[in-house]
């Protein structure tokens, strides 16, 4: 699914400002290292579950829901794993947990361990070294595996709130049928800490790109920009504005603070307060009810303070009366 399209998929959800919440700490990933075998054997099948095998990184494939983007992997974002992989005596000290791949696609679906996948594709890409990427096979259903993939990256290293925010609303969608409520009871999530995170996904692309790095974006800055973004919906040229000053600073780069970067974002898209334009005398208009020519009196001060005098006839004859002052409305503001 396009990320472009996330913006329809979640655009009635509600933005509560509250900041995203980590999920409490379940127990998954400890969980899932007690019954990994100590060894396995090279290139071997995965046979049975819980059997723990090297096999080449090209037999394995990313779990499509996925918290963590994969094409934003670096060499720098995983160097600490190359180089304890590539270290005598230590290399993989954890294996990935997989299962088999329902797409078949490739032969093992990684559910948890991107990091480890990028660096071990790395090394077997870079250098000489015949790394094999030690895997553990589990049976599990979809649900399964996206909560024993939350679990890991809980305990180690977070996705970003960019990141999470687009699988998050892939997930819904896909998995849970648009329904954010099921989505929370089944991850353990509050609503309003989901509903900050899809900000990500409510805003234009463009405001994204604008930061240096999109990964460094606080949830609050998302939260801020679709709630300006919405209250100013029928503000002609505002979201015109923002996405042209978007575009500057995505072309130089040249802020490298988010905060900076929010602020002109926010501050281009201002609209100038319209100032009255100041009359240059009083004006008084009056206007007949009935046979009192002078029923009505309508007064307008210089910065067009309006105040309106009733006669008694103007309560004898109601009909005319809002005639009169509807007159007086359209002479004076119906242009």
């Amino acid at each position: 699914m396009a990320r472009e399209r996330l913006t329809d998929l979640t655009s009635d959800i509600n933005l509560d400002e509250q900041p995203a919440k980590r999920r409490r700490k379940t127990g998954l990933h400890q969980h899932g290292r007690n019954f990994i075998a100590e060894s396995g054997k090279d290139n071997a099948p995965i046979d049975e579950v819980g059997q723990v095998c090297s096999v080449s990184p090209k037999q394995c494939r990313i779990f499509k829901y996925n918290d963590r983007e994969y094409d934003l992997l670096t060499k720098g974002r995983v160097n600490d794993l190359i180089e304890s992989f590539l270290k005598p005596g230590i290399g993989q000290l954890e294996p990935v947990i997989a299962r088999r791949d329902p797409t078949r696609k490739a032969q093992y679906e990684i559910i948890a361990g991107t990091r480890r996948l990028f660096a071990a594709t790395w090394i077997a890409e870079n250098t000489s070294v015949d790394f094999k990427l030690k895997v553990i096979v589990r049976e599990m259903t979809e649900i399964e595996a996206l909560q024993i993939m939350r679990a890991e990256n809980d305990e180690s290293e977070p996705p970003s709130p960019y990141e999470r925010a687009f699988s998050t609303a892939m997930q819904i969608s896909d998995m849970f049928s648009g329904n954010a409520s099921d989505y929370c009871n089944a991850m353990g999530e509050s609503t309003s800490s989901i509903n900050a995170l899809l900000a990500f996904t409510q805003i234009p692309m463009e405001c994204l790109d604008a930061y240096s790095s999109k990964l460094d974006i606080p949830i609050n800055h998302a939260v801020r920009l679709r709630t300006e973004l919405k209250s100013n919906e029928d503000q002609v040229g505002f979201k015109k504005s923002m996405i042209a000053e978007a575009n500057k600073l995505s072309s130089t780069h040249e802020e490298s603070e988010p905060s900076k970067v929010l602020k002109r974002l926010l501050d281009s898209a201002k609209a100038p307060a319209k100032k009255e334009k100041k009359l240059q005398k009083e004006v008084t208009k009056t206007y007949a009810v009935g046979k009192n020519k002078g029923a009505i009196k309508a007064k307008i001060s210089k910065t067009r303070l309006t105040t309106i005098s009733l006669s008694k006839e103007c309560w004898e004859d109601k009909g005319a009366a809002l005639e009169a002052i509807n007159q007086f409305m359209q002479e004076v503001y119906g242009k």
